[in-house]
This record gives structure tokens, C-alpha cells and sequence, in this order.
């Protein structure tokens, strides 16, 4: 087992260095960035060769935390794959049904399971406003409190894939007068036809 304290190692070599005359600070700095790169490299081969010998199928990049970027990367894809779309489609223009709708299921699945402000959201999506994240995520809430079973059942099947914990936000009030009455229909027909294309 390599150990993890290279303190002492460490300090011998920079000694080394200083009694040699070399006083170049870019040199002792490169060895002790090389000096630790290589130890992590040890780590990480012993930790996956641990993992391997208790027969646990994980890799080390599974172990390391996910930083926000790879928590909406791994949102992204998964949606764009159950909906067949590519994940350029979900971050671009594109303004088709098809399109439109899995982008507001992941603005919508993002805001539930990342810690990020709409702001951010909307520059993560092609440089686009945050009211536009706003009304993505108030339209998959509408279309869930209204009961739409197909849109529910899909966001249960993404929900369950996903497995980092729910962010906890302040309650906010939406208006439910914004979607007529026939835009809801365009809206399910939409998750429908989606759905069957996907089968």
C-alpha cells in the first residue's frame, strides 16, 4: 500500500535541491507537482485494483463527486436518449415539438436535481434568457399538476436514473393562466406522439 503522507519524501528531495545550489523555484515546483501526480496515479490504481478484488464493478471516476457541469451533462444525455434526439438538439434553437418539449423535461429535471440559478441555466443553454428556464420548468409543473399520466410516467422513468438527491429550493407560486386550454392538448398530443415514436 503506497503511503499517503509523501511529506517527508517531499521535503528530503527539496532539500536535496537547495543543497545542490539549485535554487531554481520552478524546479523544486515541477517536482513537487510531478512528485504528487504520481502518487494520485498509485492511489488511483490501488483503489480500482481494491474495487476489482471485492468484485465491486465501479470505476474510480464513479467514486469522484459530481461537479454541477457533469450533474447537467448526465441530465442531458439521459434525456436525449430516452427521446432519440441528439444532445446538440436539446442545447440548440431548434423550436420543433420534438425538440422542444424533451428540453423542457431536462430544464425541468435539471431544476429539480442541480444546484444552479435559472441564470446560469439559460447561459448553460445556448445563451438563453432565464425567463425562458423559468417558463420551460412552469410548463412541465403545470402539465404534472394537471395530471398529463404520459409526461408523469416519463419524468418518473428519467426521476429514478437519476442518482443525486433532490435540491431543496424555496416554494415559488405558479400561474396556471398561462397555457390556454388548447395549448395543453398541442402540448400532450406532442408527449404522445413523442412517446410512440420512441417505442
Amino acid at each position: 500500500m503506497v503511503e499517503p503522507d509523501c511529506t517527508e519524501q517531499l521535503k528530503k528531495r527539496i532539500y536535496a535541491i537547495f543543497n545542490s545550489a539549485e535554487l531554481d523555484i520552478q524546479n523544486i515546483f515541477s517536482i513537487a507537482i510531478t512528485d504528487t501526480q504520481e502518487r494520485m496515479l498509485l492511489l488511483k490504481a490501488e483503489l480500482t485494483g481494491a474495487l476489482a478484488q471485492v468484485n465491486i464493478n465501479v470505476t474510480f471516476e464513479d467514486l469522484a463527486p459530481l461537479t454541477v457541469s457533469r450533474q447537467v451533462d448526465y441530465i442531458l444525455n439521459l434525456v436525449a436518449k430516452h427521446f432519440g434526439i441528439s444532445y446538440d438538439d436539446l442545447l440548440g434553437r431548434k423550436r420543433q415539438y420534438v425538440v422542444s418539449q424533451p428540453r423542457n423535461i431536462a430544464i425541468y429535471l435539471i431544476y429539480r436535481f442541480v444546484p444552479v440559478s435559472f441564470v446560469w441555466m439559460g447561459n448553460y443553454f445556448d445563451k438563453r434568457d432565464h425567463t425562458t428556464m423559468v417558463s420551460a420548468r412552469n410548463k412541465i409543473e403545470f402539465l404534472l399538476n394537471s395530471k398529463d399520466e404520459n409526461l408523469l410516467s416519463t419524468i418518473k422513468f428519467l426521476e429514478a436514473q437519476i442518482s443525486f438527491p433532490v435540491v431543496e429550493r424555496k416554494p415559488h407560486q405558479m400561474k396556471s393562466k398561462r397555457l390556454s386550454p388548447e395549448r395543453i392538448s398541442k402540448i400532450r398530443r406532442g408527449v404522445q406522439l413523442s412517446k410512440q415514436r420512441n417505442v
